[in-house]
C-alpha cells in the first residue's frame, strides 16, 4: 500500500496482529509507541485490528518534521471507537506539544467539545470548537480541516458541525516537538481505538457534508489481513 495522494503527510492504518506494535506509516514515517499501545484483533473497522489506546499517557509519536508545519490548508481525519468516554472530562487525541504556550492539539475537552487550538509563545493563533458528546462502543469519522482562510471545517460521520470561533486562525507556527496519537504532553490520552489516522498538508478535504470512508485509504476494497489465514 501506499500514501492515497501528494497531500498526505502520515498515513496510519493502524492494523497489525493481536499485542504486536510495529505501526506502519505509508508515508515512510517512523512512530514509536509510549505506553503499552498496541493492536487489538477483537474491534476494528477495517482490515482485521485496530489500535488499541488505554487513556492515560498512552500513546504513539513521530518526530518532528516539516510536514507537521501544516500552513494555511490542512486536514486532519480518522476513525474512532471510543470505549469510555466521561462527560467534563479532557481527552487528548493528537498533535504537537512543546510547552505550556507552544502546541497543536485536537482533543475532545472537559465542556463536551471537540476542541483544535493553536498557541505560539503569547499569540494565541486559533481555537475552534464544535458540540462533542460521543457515545461509546461503536465507530466515528472524525474530521477536521482549514481552507487557507480563517474557517475551520469540523465533521462527525461526515456531517459538518456547527463551528465556535473562539480565535481566528493565525500563521501555523513551527512547533519544536514530535507529533503524537492518543495522547498529548503524556497526560490525559482517550479510552479508545483508532485506524486510518490521515494527516494531510495543502488540501482541505472538505468543506461540506460528505459520506465518510468505506475502505481504508488508498484502496478499493477492504483487505484481509495475512495472520487471518
Amino acid at each position: 500500500m501506499a500514501v492515497d495522494d501528494s497531500y498526505t503527510k502520515a498515513l496510519l492504518h493502524l492494523n497489525g496482529p493481536q499485542d504486536g506494535y510495529v505501526f506502519i506509516d505509508e508515508s515512510g514515517k517512523t512512530w514509536t509507541r509510549y505506553g503499552n499501545v498496541a493492536f487489538d484483533t477483537t474491534i476494528y473497522k477495517f482490515g482485521g485490528s485496530s489500535a488499541s489506546f488505554a487513556g492515560a499517557d498512552w500513546f504513539i509519536y513521530s518526530d518532528d518534521s516539516p510536514d507537521w508545519n501544516l500552513g494555511a490548508t490542512w486536514t486532519i481525519d480518522f476513525w474512532i471507537y471510543w470505549i469510555t468516554c466521561s462527560n467534563a472530562t479532557r481527552y487528548n487525541l493528537m498533535g504537537q506539544y512543546l510547552d505550556g504556550t507552544h502546541y497543536a492539539r485536537l482533543l475532545r475537552d472537559g465542556d463536551n467539545t471537540l476542541k483544535f487550538d493553536l498557541y505560539d509563545g503569547a499569540t494565541d493563533l486559533g481555537s475552534y470548537t464544535c458540540p462533542w458528546t460521543p457515545s461509546t462502543g461503536q465507530w466515528i469519522h472524525v474530521e477536521i480541516g482549514r481552507n487557507n482562510s480563517s474557517t475551520c471545517y469540523m465533521f462527525l460521520n461526515g456531517i459538518s458541525q456547527s463551528v465556535t470561533q473562539v480565535t481566528a486562525f493565525g500563521t501555523y507556527p513551527d512547533i519544536a516537538s514530535f507529533f503524537s496519537i492518543g495522547a498529548i504532553n503524556y497526560l490525559n490520552g482517550a479510552n479508545c481505538r483508532l485506524q486510518e489516522v490521515r494527516i494531510s498538508k495543502g488540501i482541505c478535504r472538505h468543506t461540506s457534508n460528505f459520506i465518510p470512508p468505506t475502505a481504508p485509504y488508498g484502496t478499493s476494497s477492504i483487505l484481509i489481513p495475512m495472520w487471518f489465514y
